[in-house]
């Protein structure tokens, strides 16, 4: 039987048989390995040896890391170099990829007073601009490349979607603010929103003042977003599934009610969550699903939050949890399911309902659990009532029967 097992799971690694042996299948599969190290190795990758099969994804993440190419525009040294004299000043290069030969423009609103182009043309009012393809660019990736100044009269600019004309949403690649407080408004439309091209967005001395919901929506390729302040207290991220770094600060007229529903979900490639520390969350749930990449998650306030389920699901690498209050909470449903990886929950407090589980979580510390049980609010007063929390066989078996009685003698079932 075990052998049976054995091949069958060998089967679903390489995808097919290979002459029907265990070794020969071992073999095959070690073969595919140093091919896929050598493809690797080939590209640039500094994967050796010592790197474990199970972290090849990362070697591959990191080719596929964005980077500004050699032959584009170098839009960064064009704006820091440009000798305009405005408050602000903004610069987004575009490719030709989905080519648009025209693209309009509103200078009436959003405090811009001048535009001007890559084919050297300069506009002061509203206006349609058609590109000399004659000037764009040449990239060795197989299209070209070409940029637009935006200069601003004033610090604080609101931005709305006529800023980037909707056509142009398909072409850009990378943005750069300068010394700018800009406000985006979501309005009837958003700057970025829909730019699944865009890879970054990166200010000098400035910040992006963000009060809207949803203004990256379908920012698939987004990698990085810093100097982020928000002020809606129903700001969304979700599904940003390339942003590996962000940094954000809340400005909202209540920051104790942030509604943290969703706010993060499936970033899966998002690597820290330091910058959630010490905001009060009116809600969290889902709040953090599928953020796979996640190792640690700092001090969150969710203990006004009465429903929990999902926030943490499906984070396979979280190592560790500095603290969790569950003052308010009566839903665990999913709250840490498949966090196969956890070690520890420095500080729990409070968990009044039914159905906190640790099943998923057979690594966690001993020092985890006590806290945990701990942690268990006391129904002994009550009759009849059953409150139930999930170990699982494995936590259980590192705690002493005497230690099991902290839970029993609070009314409470272990499993």
């Amino acid at each position: 039987m075990i052998f049976d097992k054995t091949k069958e799971l060998l089967k679903e690694f390489n995808g097919e048989e290979y002459e029907n042996t265990i070794v020969n299948n071992m073999q095959y599969a070690i073969e595919s390995k140093n091919l896929i190290k050598q493809s690797l190795q080939n590209k640039g990758s500094e994967i050796t040896d010592k790197t474990v099969f199970r972290d090849y994804y990362k070697e591959i993440d990191k080719l596929n890391e964005w980077q500004s190419q050699l032959d584009w525009w170098d839009i960064k040294k064009i704006i820091q170099e440009d000798t305009e004299d405005y408050p602000a000043k903004a610069i987004f290069l575009l490719s030709d990829l989905m080519p648009s030969e025209k693209f309009s423009f509103d200078l009436e609103h959003n405090y811009i007073v001048k535009i001007k182009t890559s084919d050297g043309v300069e506009y002061t009012s509203s206006s349609t601009h058609t590109w000399d393809l004659s000037q764009d660019k040449e990239c060795s990736k197989g299209y070209k490349t070409r940029y637009i100044i935006v200069y601003f009269s004033q610090r604080e600019c609101n931005i709305n979607y006529n800023l980037i004309d909707v056509n142009l949403k398909n072409e850009l690649l990378y943005a750069v603010f300068l010394n700018a407080n800009c406000e985006i408004n979501l309005g009837s439309g958003s700057c970025f929103m829909q730019s699944a091209a865009l890879k970054l967005i990166d200010n000098i001395n400035s910040k992006l003042i963000i009060p809207s919901n949803n203004v990256f929506s379908g920012c698939v390729s987004l990698q990085k977003l810093s100097e982020i302040i928000i002020r809606n207290n129903n700001l969304k991220f979700s599904e940003l599934y390339n942003l590996k770094e962000m940094s954000i600060t809340l400005e909202s007229p209540d920051k104790n009610k942030l509604d943290g529903d969703n706010i993060l979900y499936s970033m899966t490639k998002l690597e820290n969550v330091d910058f959630l520390e010490n905001i009060t969350f009116s809600n969290f749930k889902s709040a953090l699903q599928y953020c796979r990449s996640l190792k640690k998650i700092p001090y969150i306030d969710i203990s006004e939050v009465t429903d929990c389920s999902s926030s943490l699901f499906q984070l396979g690498v979280l190592e560790k949890i500095e603290a969790l209050d569950f003052n308010s909470n009566t839903n665990f449903s999913n709250f840490l399911q498949g966090a196969y990886n956890l070690r520890e929950i420095k500080k729990i407090s409070n968990i009044k309902a039914s159905g906190f589980s640790l099943y998923s979580s057979q690594l966690v510390s001993h020092d985890t659990l006590l806290r945990v049980l701990n942690a268990l609010y006391d129904y002994s007063s009550e009759e009849e009532t059953v409150y139930r929390i999930t170990l699982g066989s494995t936590n259980l078996k590192k705690l002493t029967d005497e230690e099991k009685q902290i839970a029993t003698d609070k009314g409470w079932t272990l499993s």
